[in-house]
């Protein structure tokens, strides 16, 4: 491509969604986000190298420079084998790490920085496939034979075709034309079919999860960046937006991510990159027109209990917060000029984050993280948060829901007690991630299943997510509808220093017969720091054991009475436990890999023998509003 074809190509791309009905209007601080510049802009790429983080990425490039790759391919059947996904991956990701040699390549020239490139991209164009080897397993995608396109595959071919706009000549021409018709072949053409009727719907076209955002955002920024006639764009562009609509319904009337933060951050994600790349190139502000956008935007403050503590529902890890995404949200929200040059670089090397944050003016405005509301409730999703504004204090998150959302785990009932800024009794979040995460045994799991949440098990058994069947030993994958496994609210009240909420728990347990009554009740008060009381109410029609359970991984010191100081990282609370019946306790460990290599432990409170009825509270109040 010659370079008056790539400006060519620039007017080309700014014209583009003009008439689009879906995105028409809103061109609201479209000075900010330019369009890109390529290597041929010197007096740009000279202006980025006065970031005050250059320095940063140059070093990231030599890294990257010198390190020795390895193809992966001969890893790729190991998840098959062994289920294990990181010798593939690992592999595969230090050849995904050209960001800082591209950067440094626009703004030097320098050909020590364009070899490294271009033997990524040969080994990136040498795998029959870029879906990942945990990914649709029974299409054997490693063969070459199939048109897959999954989460890995849309983000490498927007990453590739970011690539290709920016060096554009300066490429090995041979290589640059190979690169093109692959990420036309692997992308381009597989939705060109779908649209005409001559391929199934991808599956992920229609789901409401982070799936649907980060396949059509990534092959959505691939449409825009590469050179293909404006009219072919459009029309891809278009349906891509309708089916972006699905992602967006995934987070209700309320604005909840089910998925847990963690997803949040990777799906909505990669939605803000595509606002961000339309808005480059034409100014258009997807946030502001499409329906349901500046709702999601608002999770991670919604969510909050206070600033750097979520609950880890669903499958979220111990690392969930990257204000990459939260400052690039601020500013299409027009809350902010620019990124901040505090960033974790390696965390966010990816070639089109490098741009992103090079060509915004620096702004080091602080992230407003803090939620001024006193709680926070998603109603459809019947997930609560209170909030204490005074440091150090007692605030808490709990939910209902069903056994059926987004990267489910079965925890209704579940909740989150949290001293400042550390989670006494947490959520743990998800396992390390195996071939049984995502498999017909995911709650075999003591982190996925109910065992691994501060919920009752009734007769030794746990929550199931199926209707009339126990969570594991089943052979199929699919949970029951959402309303078989759902918690009702039977009351709520909202004051001035209270919050409380009343549920029915029967419905995730519907395998166990003989169940008149399970409820909860959840009371949080502001008072003093606040406090947090979990009451359960439970009747059988005829006597069977009841366990009530308490999840922390902090220091557990036994005051007597069934009264326990829990303490981790300079913070501590006190639990009180109160039964109507004889009690037995027992600490158990949760002995599941996790991402942060954390310990949990499980505090049993057993009834002795069965029972009929059975009343249990926990109590939960800062150390020092009791007496020791």
């Amino acid at each position: 491509m010659t370079r008056k074809e790539k400006s060519d190509m620039g007017s080309k791309i700014k014209r583009i969604f003009c008439d689009f009905p879906v995105i028409a209007g809103s061109t609201v601080f479209a000075n900010t986000l330019s369009p890109l510049p390529t290597v041929s802009d010197r007096p740009a790429w000279k202006e980025a190298q006065s970031h005050p983080a250059w320095e940063t990425v140059m070093e990231l490039a030599e890294q990257q420079r010198v390190r020795k790759l390895e193809a992966p391919f001969p890893y790729y059947l190991d998840y098959r084998k062994t289920g294990d996904r990181q010798s593939y991956e690992k592999r595969l990701n230090a050849i995904r790490g050209f960001g800082p040699l591209t950067a440094a390549y626009c703004a030097t020239r320098d050909k020590k920085w364009l070899a490294p490139i271009e033997e990524r991209i040969r080994l990136l164009l040498d795998l029959p496939t870029w879906v990942l080897p945990t990914h649709y397993t029974p299409l054997d995608c490693h063969t070459g034979k199939t048109d897959v396109i999954d989460i890995n595959a849309a983000a490498v071919a927007a990453e590739l075709s970011m690539l290709l706009y920016l060096l554009g000549d300066d490429l090995d021409q041979d290589l640059a034309g190979k690169l093109k018709d692959e990420l036309i072949r692997r992308i381009v053409i597989p939705w060109e079919q779908v649209m005409a009727g001559n391929h199934y719907i991808y599956d992920w076209m229609e789901r409401k999860d982070n799936w649907n955002a980060v396949c059509i955002g990534g092959c959505a920024r691939t449409f825009l960046m590469l050179d293909i006639a404006t009219e072919r764009k459009e029309r891809l562009l278009k349906f891509a937006l309708r089916k972006l609509a699905n992602y967006l319904e995934g987070f209700g009337t309320d604005g909840y991510c089910s998925e847990g933060i963690n997803y949040w951050y990777f799906g909505y994600g990669h939605f803000l990159q595509l606002a961000e790349c339309i808005k480059r190139c034409n100014g258009k502000n997807l946030l502001e027109l499409l329906p349901g956008a500046k709702s999601a935007a608002a999770f991670p403050e919604r969510i909050l209990i206070v600033p750097g503590c979520y609950p880890a529902y669903a499958d979220t890890n111990a690392d969930v917060r990257n204000p990459y995404f939260l400052e690039l949200r601020d500013i299409l929200l027009g809350k902010r000029n620019g990124f901040s040059s505090r960033f974790d670089w390696e965390k966010n090397s990816s070639l089109s984050k490098i741009v992103s944050i090079l060509f915004v003016p620096v702004d080091e405005k602080p992230l407003e993280e803090e939620n001024p509301d006193r709680n926070t409730v998603f109603s459809q999703a019947q997930v609560y948060v209170a909030r204490n504004a005074e440091k150090g204090c007692l605030g808490v998150s709990f939910k209902g829901g069903n056994n059926n959302e987004f990267h489910n785990h079965n925890d209704v009932g579940s909740y989150v007690v949290a001293v400042g800024n550390i989670p006494l009794i947490p959520d743990p979040g998800t396992e390390f991630y195996t071939a049984r995460t995502f498999s017909c045994r995911r709650y075999e799991s003591r982190l996925i299943g109910s065992f691994g949440h501060s919920v009752p098990r009734i007769d030794g058994k746990e929550q199931t997510h199926l209707s009339g069947q126990p969570p594991t030993g089943f052979t199929g994958e699919n949970s029951a509808p959402a309303d078989v496994t759902a918690a009702k609210i039977l009351r709520q009240e909202f004051t001035a220093d209270r919050m409380s909420v009343k549920m029915d728990l029967r419905a995730p347990y519907n395998y166990i017969p003989g169940i008149k009554t399970l409820e909860r009740n959840f009371h949080y008060e502001w008072k003093n720091g606040g406090s947090f009381t979990v009451t359960d109410f439970a009747e059988f029609e005829q006597p069977m054991s009841f366990e009530g359970a308490v999840i922390t991984e902090g220091e557990i010191r036994d005051l007597g009475n069934f009264r326990y100081l829990i303490s981790a990282q300079g913070k501590s609370l006190i639990l009180e436990f109160i039964s109507s019946e004889p009690i037995r306790y027992s600490l158990q460990t949760i002995d599941e890999k996790n991402t942060g290599n954390r310990k949990f432990g499980r505090m049993s409170f057993s009834s002795v023998g069965n029972i009929g009825k059975i009343r249990m509270e926990f109590r939960y109040t800062l150390s020092t509003a009791v007496k020791k």
